[in-house]
């Protein structure tokens, strides 16, 4: 969970414990040369840094915005204001998850299909295992009897990604990167989504 104090490490300062080779990679055949703290050592913080400013944030859902999903997506995902968590915290005497939220979500109801999210995994794609740290959970659509070609399917995607944060060591970013993966049958099947979000429950 969120600790309760009132602003965000600064990206760059943050503790990052991310799949620093595949981050690393990323940034350096960006850019020729490997992000590096200022102790002149390969700094996975300073790349994901680097990686956040060339990725564009798809937002919230608004009428008339979205994206058709034929292969993997990513975006940056600002986190909610951290004062608003604890004033929140403070009024309900609860603790609070912090919940990736993936709206508009439509694929063809009479079709199998899947994706998979990731957090500060740039790089993730069709091939990428599931048992890792940055794997978040997945959306699966298993058609039903009655749903005929045309009809489409429409669902919010939900994932509880406080502890994630916690065990990524990114709590203190003040966003992140979420990829989306259209995975096994699922790839082949379009679909899409109207926005990304963060927010508390």
């Amino acid at each position: 969970m969120a600790s309760c104090t009132s602003t965000y490490e600064n990206v760059a300062n943050a503790q990052i414990a991310v799949n620093s080779s595949s981050i690393l990679s990323r940034s350096s055949s960006a850019t020729g040369t490997k992000p590096v703290s200022s102790d002149g050592v390969a700094s996975p913080a300073a790349a994901v840094a680097t990686v956040l400013e060339e990725i564009e944030e798809f937002g919230e859902e608004v009428e008339g915005k979205f994206k058709k999903l034929e292969g993997a997506f990513r975006s940056k995902v600002k986190r909610p204001d951290k004062e608003l968590f604890c004033n929140l915290k403070t009024q309900i005497n609860e603790e609070l998850e912090e919940v990736l939220v993936i709206q508009g979500v439509e694929v063809p109801s009479d079709k199998i299909s899947k994706f998979d999210v990731f957090i500060n995994l740039p790089d993730a794609n069709n091939e990428t295992p599931l048992n890792i740290p940055e794997f978040a959970g997945s959306f699966v659509n298993v058609p039903h009897l009655g749903m005929g070609p045309g009809m489409k399917r429409k669902k919010i995607l939900r994932i509880g990604i406080g502890d994630k944060l916690e065990q990524l060591g990114i709590k203190d970013m003040s966003s992140v990167i979420v990829t989306v993966v259209p995975k096994g049958k699922g790839k082949d099947v379009p679909f899409v989504i109207k926005g990304i979000k963060i927010e508390y429950d």
